[in-house]
């Protein structure tokens, strides 16, 4: 990816997550990146179309975070270890990711994401695709997968925000421990 681009975006997931998207300026955002007038135009062209890259940036870099702990199913740990390996992983990256977090708080409150189906499947099929796993192997309930990617991810970013309202519990292991089983608790099959 191109050099300015990748500054455009950066600083992107900044500005969102400071101001949200509603007051939104290209030109303020060239500025903020140090990079000359008319840059942004040379890469996007329209807003939307920009804060859908700068979703996608985050979300990768999330993911990266992430492979490690899914590469790691049927071959060393169980589902459900898996599954909370990634939560924690996933929590973690949020908390020390402040300006993504906070951009990707707002952005999936946006028209860009809830109004846009298939940008939601483009962002969210690798969790998908492990949900789908853990439904095929009898561990996850069977109800949408997009349904549940919803509601874990929804959860995360509650946890998340919560943490940082009272930041002690960063290091509760039994606070975080519950958090994780709040979700499995309402997602997986019963005994």
């Amino acid at each position: 990816m191109n050099y300015k681009k990748i500054l455009l975006i950066k600083e992107g997931v900044k500005i969102f997550g400071k101001k949200g998207f509603e007051d939104f300026r290209p030109a303020r955002l060239e500025k903020q990146a140090g990079i000359r007038k008319g840059t942004f135009f040379e890469f996007f062209d329209t807003t939307e179309k920009f804060a859908k890259e700068c979703c996608l940036f985050t979300v990768d870099k999330l993911l990266k975070s992430n492979t490690e702990y899914i590469s790691k199913l049927e071959k060393e740990l169980s589902f459900d270890e898996i599954s909370k390996e990634v939560w924690f992983n996933t929590i973690a990256w949020w908390l020390n990711e402040n300006e993504a977090f906070h951009f990707f708080q707002k952005f999936k409150n946006t028209k860009y994401y809830l109004e846009d189906p298939e940008f939601v499947l483009e962002v969210s099929q690798p969790y998908l695709d492990f949900i789908k796993i853990g439904q095929n192997n009898g561990f996850i309930k069977s109800m949408p997968p997009d349904f549940l990617y919803e509601i874990a991810s929804n959860q995360i970013l509650t946890t998340v925000q919560y943490i940082q309202d009272h930041p002690k519990l960063i290091s509760d292991k039994e606070f975080l421990a519950i958090s994780f089983e709040t979700l499995w608790d309402s997602i997986k099959v019963r005994e």
